[in-house]
């Protein structure tokens, strides 16, 4: 069986928790936190309120280049993990999305093992909603695809807002409906605090055109429930549609 796993901020207690966290004293977990070089900096400018998409994305890079070098000097530990029937991977930061413990996730993922998503501190696990869809049209699409666009724009803020409190939003990351929904959680909305977020982004560099759908099948085991928004110039969305529905899972699809 491959390794099952979840996600948690530092303090779950559960008996296969193990802090990946640069601070803790775990040399096992040590394995997967990035270094001190990569942290502190980004660190400092999160504390500061000058932190940006950039930046993270800039961190994002960095932290799989250090993953990379970990997984060749340290294949033993990773071969460990792997092995494992089940654990539960912690950091200290309050958004998953912006946290290396979902993208070590991520790699996991691609090494075969099943990632169950994220618990809360006292080991339950809340509601988990996928918001995806079409991307935007192309510049010199009809002005009706743009006036859709618009509306669906306007329905992914709404889908936003429906989520219930505690709600963990699962994106694809693709352009369109999926960031939308990711930068609107991040956010927060009419004023309100930031949402959890998962975000999956497809490995189109190691798997080309099959990491669309190897994606969606990421994204369809871990939400509990999907709100769909596709648009009429687009039918990627269905493929994400038939796998929550074939596992059982409820799909709102939205037509604005």
């Amino acid at each position: 069986m491959p390794l099952a796993f979840h996600t948690a901020r530092y303090g779950h207690l559960g008996p296969d928790a193990l802090d990946i966290s640069r601070k803790g004293a775990d040399p096992f977990g040590v394995t997967w936190a990035p270094s001190w070089g990569l942290l502190k900096p980004y660190l400092d400018k999160r504390k500061a309120g000058g932190l940006t998409d950039e930046d993270w994305q800039a961190y994002r890079r960095a932290f799989l280049e250090e993953m990379r070098a970990s997984y060749t000097q340290r294949r033993g530990a990773w071969d460990a993990l792997l092995s494992r029937n089940h654990a539960t991977l912690l950091c200290w930061c309050l958004d998953p999305g912006r946290c290396h413990r979902t993208l070590v996730a991520w790699i996991l993922l691609q090494l075969g093992a099943q990632y169950l998503g994220e618990l809360n501190r006292n080991g339950t696990k809340s509601e988990h909603v996928a918001v995806v869809g079409s991307r935007p049209p192309k510049p010199d699409a009809p002005a009706a695809d743009h006036a859709e666009w618009e509306r669906i724009v306007s329905a992914v803020w709404g889908a936003v807002r429906a989520l219930p409190p505690g709600a963990v939003m699962v994106s694809g990351a693709a352009p369109g409906v999926d960031s939308l929904a990711e930068h609107a959680t991040g956010a927060g909305v009419d004023g309100g605090a930031e949402r959890r977020r998962i975000i999956l982004p497809a490995p189109w560099d190691k798997l080309g055109i099959k990491a669309g759908p190897v994606r969606n099948s990421w994204v369809s085991r871990v939400a509990d429930r999907a709100v769909a928004i596709p648009s009429s110039w687009s039918v990627g969305t269905r493929h994400l549609i038939d796998l929550m529905e074939r596992a059982g899972k409820p799909v709102e699809v939205l037509k604005p």
